[in-house]
């Protein structure tokens, strides 16, 4: 997409009834929840609390938060007050609060498209990595957010967490500065040459966990120890649900041609293997 062109900006208004009204429906989901009220309390009291802050950053002996463990007087008031002025100047920050993290999306080639869905936390305890929601947090979002509001409220999933079923994770450099994956191009400074990558844990890549395993397997085996067959089929299957992004990438389940042996021992009926759970 040519950079001097502008994307075009839809309007609520523009929608379909049915459309417009599970729009509405979300939105006012969302905004009725604990975390979006304390959030837009914080947006208009104008400072963090110590625990807000200290979620995204190190917070500094001199920072102002230090000493801000709760909200002004009145500033949850004023937040049902005035939630739209004040959200749209820090609405990332709200976003990541409210929701765990800032929703972009898959623009493919024509960088136009909204393909597949990631959330960017940048939590100070990780991930760094963006991160896909699993089947089940998808699921439980949207019956939370399209559940009718005259009736009990729903399991809130929000703030969304990654844990190590969110695969499929990509660095913040990769896939917006490669593979197109932004809200807007805009939103980011992207350095020119990919930054050297300073997070390799488990945290941000849980495909490592999966690495780790197999390779204190493949120690096992050569010792003549027995190893969990179920667990290593596992830990493969794991590491075909990478991205260039990994430092699994590439070759993932490839890297490791010793459980091809394993298997082929274990159908020959040795009793180098176990069957646990």
């Amino acid at each position: 997409m040519s950079p001097n062109v502008e994307p075009s900006v839809g309007n609520v208004d523009s929608l379909e009834t049915q459309h417009r009204q599970a729009f509405e429906n979300a939105l006012m989901r969302v905004l009725n929840t604990e975390v979006a009220e304390e959030t837009f309390a914080e947006i208009i009291d104008g400072l963090p609390t110590a625990g807000s802050f200290s979620e995204f950053h190190w917070t500094p002996d001199t920072h102002p938060s230090r000493d801000h463990g709760e909200l002004c007087p009145g500033m949850v008031e004023r937040a049902h007050q005035y939630p739209n002025g004040a959200a749209d100047t820090v609405g990332y920050w709200a976003e990541a609060k409210i929701f765990g993290g800032v929703l972009v999306f898959d623009r493919g080639e024509s960088e136009i498209e909204c393909k597949e869905l990631y959330l960017h936390a940048g939590l100070l305890d990780g991930p760094y990595t963006l991160f896909p929601l699993t089947e089940g947090q998808f699921e439980t979002l949207i019956k939370f957010l399209l559940h009718p509001l005259d009736t009990d409220v729903p399991e809130n999933p929000l703030p969304l967490r990654a844990t190590s079923e969110n695969r499929w994770r990509w660095s913040a450099w990769d896939a917006i500065a490669e593979h197109h994956i932004f809200r807007d191009r805009y939103e980011r400074r992207v350095a020119r040459i990919k930054p050297r990558p300073n997070y390799r844990s488990s945290v941000d890549w849980p495909e490592n966990a999966d690495e780790f395993y197999l390779i204190n397997a493949w120690y096992d085996y050569s010792n003549g120890e027995p190893v969990d067959k179920e667990r290593i089929r596992k830990a493969l299957e794991n590491l075909k649900q990478i991205t260039p992004s990994s430092p699994c990438w590439p070759g993932g389940p490839s890297r490791h041609p010793w459980t091809n042996v394993l298997f082929e021992e274990t159908t020959n009926g040795s009793d180098h293997t176990t069957e646990q759970a």
